[in-house]
């Protein structure tokens, strides 16, 4: 969630993901696990084979110039997928008041509070690690909703290292490294999820260790989480 079905047309199923900081992220797990399981889903619904297809909202200008889909059609689309996120915004139900507290995980928890209650205090930067679906990105929106619920008007950046990384390709490309630079060193909160992508990427290693150096010398608060320990990690 939020995905919708836009189109059913002949033997092809169109979904749509809504904007969001992850977007591209959650149309990569969506092909990589969830396409058969879907096609099967739609097979047993309607007794025939029918492909899947994946769309960002943004990008459904573009799909609809490409498939022929009329532009009053696409604005329909995109107005119907802002109701849905209306109503399914994931980062509000990742709150502390909702982490599930226990003697493997508790250390972690009174870290992530210190830093939303005291930002560029005791734990900073945070780094939190540890395997797959152990909390790691409930922690780290809950640290982005309760810093928000303090103050609304900070500028709170949560990206993903892999979101990082495509910015640094498409700024360089387009000769806008300066832009890129000033969003995140103007940052007074910054969260990075995924950090173990940084393995292998140089550019984006360099990129981030100078948006760090800024960041910690103006006393930002700086949160990092990764599936394995820094050691461990190239």
């Amino acid at each position: 969630n939020p995905l919708s079905l836009i189109e059913i047309n002949g033997d092809k199923a169109v979904f749509l993901i809504a904007n969001s900081p992850h977007a591209a992220f959650h149309k990569d797990v969506l092909q990589r696990q969830y396409t058969n399981v879907i096609k099967d889903a739609l097979r047993k619904e309607f007794n025939f084979d029918i492909s899947v297809e994946f769309v960002i909202e943004e990008d459904l200008p573009t799909y609809a110039k490409k498939n022929n889909i009329k532009k009053e059609e696409t604005e329909e689309i995109i107005e119907k997928t802002e109701d849905i996120i209306e109503t399914f915004i994931p980062k509000v139900d990742y709150t502390f008041e909702t982490f599930v507290v226990g003697a493997s995980n508790s250390f972690v928890y009174s870290a992530a509070l210190a830093v939303a209650n005291t930002p560029g205090g005791a734990y900073n930067p945070l780094f939190i690690y540890g395997k797959t679906g152990l909390g790691k990105t409930h922690l780290l929106y809950s640290i982005q909703n309760e810093v928000k619920k303090k103050n609304n008007k900070l500028n709170i950046i949560y990206i993903s290292t892999e979101e990082f990384a495509n910015e640094i390709i498409t700024a360089i490309r387009d000769k806008k490294t300066f832009e890129f630079r000033n969003k995140y060193r103007t940052a007074d909160f910054f969260l990075i999820d995924d950090v173990q992508f940084l393995s292998g990427k140089e550019s984006t290693q360099a990129e981030l260790f100078h948006t760090f150096n800024v960041l910690y010398d103006n006393n930002v608060q700086i949160v990092l989480s990764s599936d394995r320990p820094p050691k461990d990690i190239p």
